[in-house]
């Protein structure tokens, strides 16, 4: 094999070899990067909620429910509420502050059970129970409601 011959396949060689590091520098960049983004998502989750019920005029009975996460936003999650007559089962979307607001009728006041379920990472669960009494629409306009934990 002459000299030249032998210089080319050096640099082959080489070449090789350079583009090889290259791609493991790659490979560990982005797995730091990938661990960095996993760090990140391990927040602790806190789901907060509170519910209360407005009542109209005419005799109607609007449930209003607020769920608190600052560490879901843009998650989407489900929420099951169970009360006096009615079992209901639906799918939210965490807000850019971290809240969902949430409103349907219901028929009677009482004890209802809350069920919220967030896919953060870990995934968070949280059941609350209230007991709702209605209120007039100016009632809550400056009452509102205060997210709490769920019980332990």
């Amino acid at each position: 094999m002459d000299s030249q011959r032998m210089t080319t396949k050096l640099h082959r060689a080489a070449w090789l070899l350079f583009l090889a590091a290259v791609l493991v520098a790659s490979a560990m960049a982005a797995g730091a990067s990938a661990a960095t983004r996993t760090h990140d998502a391990l927040q602790v989750s806190t789901v907060k909620a509170c519910g209360y019920m407005i009542s109209s005029a005419g005799g109607s009975s609007t449930e209003m429910i607020k769920i608190v996460d600052a560490s879901a936003v843009g998650l989407k999650g489900t929420f099951v509420f169970s009360g006096p007559g009615i079992t209901e089962t639906k799918h939210l979307l965490v807000g850019k502050k971290g809240i969902v607001q949430i409103s349907f009728p219901v028929a009677n006041p009482g004890t209802e059970t809350i069920t919220v379920h967030l896919p953060t990472k870990p995934a968070t669960s949280g059941t609350f129970h209230f007991t709702l009494k209605p209120m007039t629409t100016d009632q809550a306009a400056t009452n509102g409601c205060t997210p709490r934990a769920p019980a332990a």
